[in-house]
């Protein structure tokens, strides 16, 4: 059930932050992603949402909240791209 609330909330993500119904849409789309995050134990859902989440935070002006949920992602050095290869 939170890997199709994921899926959801990425899918509202894509809605026009310029009008005030779009922007309800990403208000939901947030929602959907914090819901998500409290509920499911599955990482990678979990990853995901947390980067669709950080966007969202910006394009809905919530800069300090995005800053703060970026800060907690893993950085690059740990990812499997650059691990496999050695």
């Amino acid at each position: 059930m939170t890997g199709l609330m994921s899926e959801l909330a990425l899918s509202l993500s894509f809605e026009d932050a310029e009008t005030p119904e779009g922007m309800a849409v990403l208000d939901e789309a947030v929602a959907l992603c914090e819901r998500v995050l409290r509920c499911s134990t599955n990482e990678k859902i979990r990853s995901t949402t947390r980067s669709n989440l950080c966007f969202l935070y910006a394009i809905t002006g919530r800069l300090e909240k995005a800053v703060m949920l970026a800060r907690t992602l893993p950085h690059i050095w740990e990812s499997r791209e650059l691990l496999l290869p050695d």
